[in-house]
């Protein structure tokens, strides 16, 4: 058995979702607040608390991709010798 380097391809962007999910906060946290003033105030202490959750998610998720984008990691994956061809020297 050998070893070999294999690249990662992102599939998709943590801070592009951790964007999405911040703005969307913001969007809750404005309607909780309208909802506070109308006299529905379970709902709204409800949507304070997710956009809040939402909001501590997407931060995480920001500061994750450009955590890797910095520190790049190598998968090593395990081959079969049989495919694996060396190179000869005479």
């Amino acid at each position: 058995m050998k070893l070999k380097n294999v690249k990662i391809k992102k599939r998709f962007k943590f801070e592009n979702l951790g964007l999405i999910l911040f703005i969307v906060s913001f969007i809750l946290a404005f309607s909780s607040m309208y909802l506070f003033t109308s006299q529905d105030f379970l709902l709204s202490n409800g949507l304070a608390k997710f956009s809040l959750s939402l909001f501590v998610l997407s931060w995480l998720m920001i500061t994750y991709g450009q955590h890797a984008k910095n520190h790049k990691k190598i998968i090593i994956s395990v081959v079969k010798s049989e495919d694996y061809q060396t190179k000869r020297s005479y």
